[in-house]
């Protein structure tokens, strides 16, 4: 399906983005120790959080309705899924 595929792409874009756009907050407060980065880097979290929970919930649900490209599709949640390690090792690292 034409629309299955572009949805796995969003959500590829999606992960991507969020990764770039938080490597670039994690970047910018080791180099400025800057508190305003601190809430702003936890408001991203949580909206990042939030945007990837609804993509990757609506992911789930077309891959249990169709058969058909589960295999990318599990590939768009593994990509996702690997944004929770790297947040959590980019928090860990910058209050220690």
């Amino acid at each position: 399906m034409k629309i299955l595929h572009n949805i796995s792409q969003v959500c590829r874009l999606t992960a991507l983005i969020s990764f770039i756009i938080g490597s670039i907050i994690f970047i910018i407060y080791n180099l400025t120790d800057s508190v305003l980065i601190v809430v702003f880097g936890y408001i991203f979290v949580i909206i990042c959080a939030i945007v990837n929970m609804v993509f990757f919930i609506f992911l789930l649900t077309e891959m249990s309705q169709s058969k058909e490209n589960r295999t990318k599709n599990l590939t768009s949640i593994f990509i996702m899924l690997l944004n929770i390690p790297i947040c959590i090792a980019y928090i860990m690292i910058a209050f220690t």
